[in-house]
C-alpha cells in the first residue's frame, strides 16, 4: 500500500500507446477469460466521475483501478482515492503514471477473497477511508467477478453512499430489473433493497481495448433514504432465503416454498398476506422481506 499526496502539472496521463509499451515491458497482456478491458475515451472517464458527484474531498474506492486511466480522472476532481488492484505490474504503471498526482491510496489486492467473501484487508482500508459523508465506490468491473463484487457490496456494513460502475449490459439489466421484469432475480433484489438505480447510458465496444463482444453500460446506485432491509444481521439472515427462493423463480410461490422447505407453504402465506399463487419473479422486496420474516416469533425484530 502506498500513498500520494495531491499536486503536479502536465498531462492528465500518458497516451495509451505509452501505458501499452509499459504493458508490453512489464509482460502483462489483457486476459479476454478474466474479462480484463481498459476503457480509453476521456469523456467517460469524465461521465463517471460526474456521475458519482466527484468533488474536492469526496472519498472514493476504485475497484480494479488497472493503469490509472480512471484514477487520474478522480484525482483531478480532488477527491482523496483508495484504489485497488489485483495485478502489480498494472498497479506499478498506474503508480509511477500518477505519482504526485493527488492523495491516493494504492492497494495490490484481489477484492474477493473467494467469490463469497470480500478481502478483510479491503474492507478495514475501506472502512479507515470512508469519511463524513460515506464512501463512494467507482468500477470499470472486470466482468469476471463484477456480479460477486457487487452482491458482496449490497450485503456489506461499509458507510457507502453513491456507487458508479461499468458493467455488461447484461448485468446492468439484471441490477436494475424491477418485480416482473425478464431479468428480476437475486441481484435486483439484494441491491434494490438498499439502493435506488439508474441506467445513465450504454456503452460501445470500440472504446475498450481489447474490445470485448458485448454491450457495457454504465449505471448508479444512490443510497435509499430508508433501506426496505438495512445491511447487517437482518439482511445477513434473509439473503441466504431469498436466494433460495428466486432459484424457482419461474414457479408460484407455494411451489416454491414447498421446494425449498419449510413450513406449510398455505399457513405460511397466509401468515405473511402474501399469495401462494404469485410467481416468485413477480415478488416484490417488501414481500420477500414478509414471507421470511414471518418465520419468526417478533418477526422483524428478532434480528
Amino acid at each position: 500500500m502506498e500513498n500520494g499526496k495531491r499536486g503536479g502539472g502536465g498531462p492528465l496521463r500518458p497516451a495509451f500507446s505509452e501505458i501499452r509499451a509499459r504493458m508490453e515491458a512489464a509482460g502483462f497482456r489483457p486476459s479476454r477469460r478474466l474479462g480484463q478491458n481498459f476503457l480509453l475515451d476521456p469523456s467517460l472517464h469524465e461521465a463517471i466521475v460526474e456521475a458519482a458527484g466527484g468533488e474536492e474531498g469526496d472519498r472514493v474506492l476504485e475497484i480494479g483501478s488497472g493503469a490509472g486511466f480512471l484514477t487520474a480522472h478522480l484525482l483531478q476532481a480532488g477527491a482523496s482515492v483508495l484504489a485497488v488492484e489485483v495485478d502489480s505490474r498494472l498497479a506499478g504503471i498506474s503508480r509511477e503514471v500518477l505519482s504526485g498526482r493527488g492523495e491516493l491510496t494504492l492497494m495490490v489486492e484481489d477484492v474477493l477473497e473467494r467469490k463469497s467473501r470480500l478481502n478483510p484487508r479491503v474492507l478495514e482500508a475501506a472502512w479507515k477511508h470512508a469519511g463524513e459523508k460515506g464512501l463512494k465506490v467507482v468500477a470499470n468491473l472486470p466482468y469476471s467477478v463484477s456480479g460477486p463484487v457487487l452482491a458482496l457490496l449490497g450485503l456489506s456494513t461499509l458507510p457507502l453512499s453513491t456507487m458508479v460502475f461499468l458493467v455488461q449490459k447484461e448485468l446492468a439489466e439484471k441490477i436494475l430489473a424491477q418485480p416482473g421484469d425478464s431479468h428480476w432475480g437475486y441481484l435486483g433484489f439484494l441491491l434494490g433493497s438498499r439502493f435506488r438505480g439508474k441506467l445513465l447510458r450504454t456503452v460501445p465496444p470500440q472504446v475498450f481495448r481489447p474490445r470485448p463482444k458485448v454491450l457495457s453500460a454504465l449505471i448508479r446506485l444512490t443510497p435509499r433514504a430508508k433501506p426496505i432491509v438495512p445491511p447487517g444481521p437482518k439482511m445477513d439472515a434473509l439473503a441466504p432465503f431469498a436466494r433460495a427462493l428466486f432459484t424457482c423463480r419461474r414457479k408460484t410461490l407455494r411451489a416454491a416454498l414447498k421446494k425449498i422447505g419449510g413450513p406449510d407453504p398455505d399457513a405460511w402465506t397466509f401468515h405473511a398476506g402474501v399469495s401462494g399463487d404469485v410467481r416468485v419473479d413477480e415478488l416484490d422486496p417488501k414481500e420477500i422481506k414478509k414471507l421470511f420474516f414471518s418465520l419468526f416469533l417478533g418477526g422483524e425484530e428478532a434480528f
